[in-house]
């Protein structure tokens, strides 16, 4: 029985590899962060890469990541990502616009970068992934002189941060602990500043992982514990 279950088991995964292209490796990635404005470096900007998988019947659904790691610059703007693998994505395929980026430092307008899609199919995907900013320099500009248009960058960041915590019951918000904090910091100084309306509330990812925990701690249920860690010394 036990060899019967391997031998499906090699199979299913041959089939993956050769019919699918679902084992994935990734190159290590190298880049740096500068000022756009003075091109100087820029350090302590936290830095998130995720391999988002795509699946479902027409092959264009999100159905989790793959991979999520994060990094912060250090003093010359540098961040270092190693390579990893093989892994396989048995939900889907990883995409050739995979990694996204997500970079964000306060006093900064917050940027969320891809690949440019080789192929517009929702099918196209490759076995080795790798980033065309690998070995490039990254400007960060200031934000939005306008406060409504500021709070709506952060807004549209928040989104982006979001498909990568996924559902708090998978506790993937653990992966970006490092993003959720300046994400909170920010939060409270568009309050403090007055720049905040029910959709900065709403779509703020801190505030909704809080919100989601501190239910789950009323119903008995608390196995990935509460991000409250992460903020009470900010």
């Amino acid at each position: 029985m036990r060899l019967q279950l391997s031998k499906v088991m090699y199979l299913a995964i041959a089939t993956c590899l050769i019919l699918a292209g679902c084992v994935h490796t990734a190159e290590p990635i190298e880049a740096w962060v500068v000022d756009a404005d003075n091109g100087q470096p820029i350090s302590d900007v936290v830095v998130v890469a995720n391999w988002q998988m795509k699946g479902g019947m027409e092959g264009g659904n999100d159905v989790g990541q793959l991979m999520v790691m994060e990094t912060v610059t250090d003093k010359k703007g540098r961040f270092f990502f190693p390579g990893w693998g093989p892994k396989i994505a048995w939900a889907g395929r990883v995409k050739s616009d995979r990694p996204q980026f997500l970079i964000f430092k306060t006093g900064y307008k917050p940027q969320s970068l891809s690949n440019y899609p080789l192929i517009d199919d929702p099918h196209a995907h490759d076995i080795v992934l790798k980033s065309e900013w690998n070995g490039k320099t990254i400007k960060l500009g200031k934000p939005a002189a306008e406060p409504k248009d500021r709070l709506w960058e952060f807004v549209e960041f928040n989104i982006d941060v979001q498909t990568v915590t996924g559902s708090y019951e998978a506790c993937e918000w653990k992966n970006i602990p490092k993003m959720l904090s300046e994400i909170h910091i920010q939060r409270l100084a568009l309050i403090e500043q007055r720049i905040t309306n029910d959709v900065n509330d709403i779509r703020s990812i801190d505030k909704y992982i809080l919100s989601v925990a501190e239910s789950y701690a009323r119903e008995g249920n608390s196995k990935c514990g509460s991000p409250k860690d992460l903020f009470k010394s900010k």
